[in-house]
């Protein structure tokens, strides 16, 4: 019998050795929703529309895996004159009301609900309201 439970050990212990072989040696930390989203949406995004008047609005927005971004504004043509503005601020991610993840971004890190909020959208893009951000 002690033959027999030494034998069970010893298969015990080589198919736990077989297991802990299958296993990653360095399974990496789990990531934050803020880590996921900076790690797939960080970079240059830009838009561009035409209102009514003919005025030409083109925007970029630098998303950056800190946390912080980075955005740019020109308008030009039609009636209103040129315009050229810049900002910064932070961002970060939340699952919204419909389930999907949304990018809130502000100029007051103690901001807990801003009114900039953009969508990602499975084709690779962003959404804000009607507006779409393209890389």
């Amino acid at each position: 019998m002690r033959g027999f439970m030494g034998a069970v050990l010893c298969a015990a212990l080589n198919l736990s050795w077989a297991v802990a072989a299958e296993l990653p040696a360095n399974v990496p930390a789990p990531m934050t929703l803020d880590l996921l989203v900076g790690k797939q949406f960080a970079g240059g995004w830009v838009t561009k529309n035409v209102n009514d008047n003919g005025a030409t609005f083109e925007e970029s927005l630098i998303l950056k895996e800190d946390g912080t971004y980075e955005n740019y504004l020109t308008a030009s043509g039609g009636t209103a004159p040129p315009i050229s503005a810049n900002g910064r601020g932070v961002w970060f991610s939340r699952i919204g009301a419909d389930g999907g993840i949304e990018i809130a971004l502000t100029t007051d890190p103690n901001e807990k609900n801003p009114t900039w909020i953009i969508h990602p959208l499975a084709i690779g893009t962003l959404l804000e309201g009607t507006k779409v951000w393209h890389r």
